[in-house]
């Protein structure tokens, strides 16, 4: 297998060539002619101010059917039924109810800027030990990095490093989504999945003991056994890749081993180690010998 590796730093990224031609899947292209372009829709979004409550450790939004349609252009949420959504709060019968997974909450919130979100005070105040789950308390809008801490406590150890990812691939242009069926942590699409196959797989990885820090959310001592396995996530052993680099390769995608480094000083705590983040992108393909002798020539 060859690498190949190409480095830049979050926040000013280039998006993906969109001269290059677009695969639809069969029998989309008249669908595919009405959707709109990605980075057209987010700054139709980003004039836009959306309320989202923070509720059963998840995000919800309410939003008209055209809104709502926006977002699923973006990959972001999914709908949920009115049943669903009952007693969470901001959520209208006649709106449309989206649920955000916490990295794309936390993109639209501090990056395009246009998600206020809210939660129930006793949440906020929950950090000295006296949460009594009071349901009856009164909502407080939460600043990025009161809304960074809450998500780290609440979504595992690795939203640090896959939120890092996620605005960074959102911010080239790409839609990512998780990668659960192949074995990766996400799979990055041109357009909406439903026209589009998508073209790579991506491994998110900690590079340098700076960005190894994002697992200590937990105290490690307080940790059982099957916890404490996802804080040992590193580089992974060469027949694993070997085996997802072959089953990319049947399934025609790239393998993206998506390497982020952080400065030893950064505090994990604050929400703008993600603007400190670098990323570097490694292609892992097949070695090729004629391949390799064409480019030489």
């Amino acid at each position: 297998m060859c690498a190949r590796a190409r480095e830049g730093r979050i926040l000013r990224m280039p998006s993906i060539n969109l001269n290059t031609r677009i695969k639809w899947k069969r029998g989309k292209y008249k669908q595919a002619r009405k959707s709109r372009n990605p980075e057209s829709i987010i700054s139709e979004l980003a004039n836009c101010v959306f309320r989202g409550a923070y509720h059963r450790e998840s995000v919800w939004v309410s939003c008209p059917r055209r809104v709502a349609s926006l977002f699923d252009q973006l990959n972001i949420g999914r709908r949920v039924r009115e049943c669903v959504a009952r007693d969470v709060p901001f959520v209208h019968r006649d709106m449309v109810a989206l649920r955000l997974s916490p990295e794309d909450a936390f993109y639209l919130h501090a990056v395009v800027g246009c998600l206020v979100v809210y939660a129930y005070e006793e949440s906020v105040v929950s950090n000295n030990g006296d949460n009594n789950n009071n349901r009856g308390g009164r909502h407080v809008e939460l600043s990025r990095d009161q809304f960074w801490t809450l998500l780290r406590e609440n979504s595992g150890p690795t939203f640090g490093l896959k939120c890092v990812a996620t605005c960074h691939f959102r911010l080239q242009g790409w839609l990512p989504r998780s990668g659960l069926q192949y074995g990766a942590d996400f799979v990055l699409y041109r357009r909406h999945p439903s026209l589009v196959h998508s073209d790579c797989c991506a491994l998110v990885l900690p590079e340098s003991s700076g960005a190894g820090k994002s697992f200590d959310v937990f105290d490690n001592s307080t940790m059982s056994e099957e916890n404490r396995g996802e804080l040992t996530k590193s580089f992974p052993k060469w027949y694993e890749l070997q085996s997802l680099s072959r089953l990319c390769i049947q399934v025609k995608k790239k393998l993206i081993l998506c390497s982020i480094s952080v400065p030893e000083e950064c505090d994990w705590k604050d929400s703008s180690v993600v603007a400190e983040a670098t990323i570097k992108e490694t292609e892992i393909s097949r070695f090729n010998q004629l391949r390799i002798k064409n480019l030489a020539s």
